[in-house]
């Protein structure tokens, strides 16, 4: 079997799968990966100049960009020689969790030990509130610019040293805010947030016997909008998105042919290439038939969803759509997809 007639036996289950994954493998690009190694980069050379502050904002853009478990571990290495202990301690766990499970046993290890040596160096900041700021409605508690979820009340939960300014806030209350400063010397630091006071100056809710007076001075209602419009503007949008997907499947099976072709002129037959180019070339033809045939197969999906999703929207009655028939199916090239009904 020849270069060309070989690329063509594992294409299309390939492409099926390639189908259902091709979402997450897009989620970090090539050129992002270029980024993120770019910031790592310049984030270690930052930290080995002791410019821990800067490196520590590299690393963390490297990791925001493409996460990786050597990127977490030298933004652990940052934060502690910052003396931002929790933020360490959480990285270097987070680290060791990523390296656990993709098989790494040894840095995994050392994640954990760098953690373990953190930890009689934690301080904890306890927030708490007043059983009746507890039953308000609506009660938000805010520490710095992070949110403290109910369940956290009364929890002691390790904190970076430094100063915070604690706010409590509730629909017709006085927001409460205090500011504490969590020494590294000490262990814990605590704070109580009392009753909340009502406040005077707010607008009290309508009471239902105001909601007749409130409906005759009200505007009317604009007309409700076409039925079907939303589904067919979705049904548009996934079907110009499957075109695309067509266009650039055309241009990698362009590439793969050109790239074959050359191969076969350096003398490739059957499964063997002569070393060197033939066999570059050859890869590359057959890496650029798998991508051809991924985005054909994802471009005939999306186009007739996108189809289904248009032709199948509730209509006013003066527009009758029926659609008896939608095909797609594979021709040598590429997909076909056909329609049958009245228009």
């Amino acid at each position: 079997m020849g270069v060309r007639g070989r690329l063509p036996l594992v294409l299309l289950t390939l492409a099926l799968c390639a189908l259902f994954s091709l979402s997450s493998h897009a989620q970090t690009s090539a050129a992002d990966k270029a980024a993120a190694e770019a910031l790592f980069d310049e984030g270690v050379a930052l930290l080995s100049k002791g410019k821990y502050e800067a490196a520590c904002k590299k690393l963390e853009d490297s990791e925001r960009v493409d996460s990786g478990i050597g990127t977490l571990l030298y933004l652990a290495d940052c934060y502690e020689k910052l003396g931002r202990t929790a933020s360490a301690w959480a990285t270097f766990r987070a680290a060791a969790s990523k390296a656990q499970s993709a098989g790494q046993p040894d840095r995994a290890r050392a994640g954990m030990d760098r953690a373990n040596r953190l930890e009689g160096k934690l301080v904890r900041l306890s927030i708490d509130a007043a059983p009746e700021t507890k039953a308000l409605e609506g009660l938000t508690i805010r520490r710095g610019s992070e949110s403290v979820p109910s369940t956290l009340l009364g929890m002691a939960v390790p904190v970076d040293p430094g100063s915070y300014e604690v706010v409590a806030a509730a629909p017709g209350y006085l927001p409460f805010s205090t500011t504490v400063t969590v020494d590294p010397t000490k262990a814990n630091e605590t704070v109580m947030i009392p009753v909340l006071e009502a406040d005077p100056n707010a607008v009290p809710e309508a009471t239902p016997a105001a909601a007749p007076a409130a409906a005759t001075a009200a505007t009317p209602e604009e007309p409700p909008a076409p039925p079907g419009r939303t589904q067919r503007t979705v049904g548009l949008v996934l079907g110009g998105v499957g075109l695309v997907g067509f266009g650039v499947g055309t241009a990698f099976g362009l590439v793969a042919i050109d790239k074959n072709n050359q191969a076969l002129d350096l003398g490739c037959e059957g499964t063997s290439c002569p070393p060197g180019d033939g066999e570059a070339l050859s890869a590359s033809a057959f890496d650029s038939a798998t991508l051809s045939t991924v985005f054909f197969v994802a471009g005939g999906a999306l186009l007739a969803t996108g189809a289904v999703l248009y032709f199948t929207a509730p209509r006013a009655h003066k527009e009758k759509v029926g659609v008896k028939r939608l095909r797609l199916a594979g021709v040598p090239g590429g997909m076909s997809l056909s329609l049958g009904g009245t228009f």
